[in-house]
């Protein structure tokens, strides 16, 4: 730990808690900058495993902190303190019986963010069944609102003209989307393949008309690949895929939400065969089995449960909806209008050296929060790159 005094932040409704002030031990237990972590990454963690690194959003954290220490239950508490720490109880204590007219759950989740901040915690140990490890790391993105907004309220002018001057102090950096593939694809993107790979695993010794579904569509986007449409698809699986939380669209909702982390790389393969049902409907079996293949009627409750649903393509735009039903049917959806499609192509090469505007146009939310979900694909720019721009 670093000697002399850390900056105190100020919190709402007075002092801080104690457990939220520097050199204590939830600061103790988290606080590490992770360019200084990752040199003994590879010692404390010498066979790395799927899911051994990974990126957390600053707001995403700090919210999943407050509900679990709220809960106070025991798979949530040993997923983020270890045995005989004191921390969490004293923060349930704190959350619990402060007035929440006086504290508010925002100003407490702003004071959280603060707080990370100001101890300069960058990472922090993963989990693995419910329980602390080391042997995962969880690097922390994001924005930090400065310390004088949080005393205003949260969506007010104040606060926002208190942020706007901070980021207009900061020095701009030159940052671009990169997915990891060029444009036109002229291949299979690593993540969609890998989790193709996955489901094969998955159902070798299971449904084996399952397993053959999941092959007609690999074939199916192999063969499309290079075409416009096909372009749009991996692009907006690749940046959804990229997310530090799965986006889902709640029932009665039209936006896109925080969901409960899915496995990447099979989110990603069960989002592709759901988009191509749509793109290319000759391809796939509907209403009966064709032979090994299983149908689309009946592949549709077993792609439920990896995240991806009919609301979610409704909103992402892929699909257009003929119904008013809260979960459309297969049956009332098609493909959107080829021009609206080929249109958003557009949009989203023309944003690629424009992250938050990129990002904006996939999830239809000018949320800064999802910008910080997406950083896996976000890259600085070379210096090379910015006088070719």
């Amino acid at each position: 730990m670093r000697s002399g005094r850390v900056p105190q932040t100020r919190f709402p409704g007075g002092n801080p808690p104690a457990t939220l002030c520097p050199h204590t031990s939830l600061a103790n237990l988290i606080r590490s900058r992770y360019s200084n972590y990752e040199p003994i990454w590879s010692l404390t963690s010498p066979l790395p495993t799927p899911g051994s690194e990974s990126t957390k959003s600053r707001q995403d954290f700090a919210a999943e902190l407050y509900q679990k220490c709220r809960q106070n239950d025991g798979p949530g508490r040993h997923a983020l303190s270890s045995l005989h720490s004191t921390w969490f109880a004293i923060l349930h204590a704190v959350f619990t019986f402060i007035d929440p007219r006086r504290v508010t759950k925002e100003h407490w989740l702003d004071s959280l963010t603060a707080a990370m901040a100001a101890n300069q915690i960058e990472c922090m140990p993963g989990s693995h069944c419910s329980r602390i490890t080391h042997q995962r790391v969880v690097r922390l993105v994001g924005h930090i609102a400065p310390p004088r907004a949080i005393a205003a309220r949260p969506g007010s002018l104040k606060r926002a003209a208190i942020e706007a001057e901070s980021l207009a102090g900061r020095a701009r950096k030159r940052q671009a989307i990169e997915l990891g593939c060029e444009i036109p694809f002229t291949c299979i993107p690593t993540i969609i393949d890998d989790g193709f790979r996955a489901q094969e695993k998955l159902f070798v010794r299971g449904n084996l008309k399952i397993l053959e579904h999941y092959h007609v569509a690999r074939n199916c986007l192999e063969r499309s690949l290079g075409d416009p449409l096909c372009d749009v698809l991996l692009m907006l699986v690749l940046t959804f895929s990229a997310s530090s939380v799965t986006p889902t669209v709640a029932a009665r909702s039209h936006h896109f939400e925080a969901g409960a982390r899915k496995d990447p790389g099979l989110f990603a393969a069960s989002m592709v065969t759901r988009m191509l049902w749509f793109l290319h409907p000759e391809a796939f079996p509907w209403e009966r089995d064709d032979g090994m293949v299983l149908c689309v009627s009946e592949m549709t409750k077993k792609i439920e449960h990896k995240g991806v649903n009919n609301r979610l393509l409704r909103e992402l735009g892929w699909v257009q909806d003929r119904s008013r039903r809260e979960n459309p049917r297969n049956s009332d959806l098609s493909l959107r209008p080829v021009d609206e499609l080929l249109k958003l192509r557009a949009d989203l090469l023309s944003l690629r050296k424009d992250p938050a505007g990129f990002v904006a146009r996939v999830f239809r939310s000018r949320d800064s929060v999802w910008l910080e979900r997406c950083s896996g694909i976000i890259r600085e720019q070379s210096p090379s790159a910015r006088k070719g721009k």
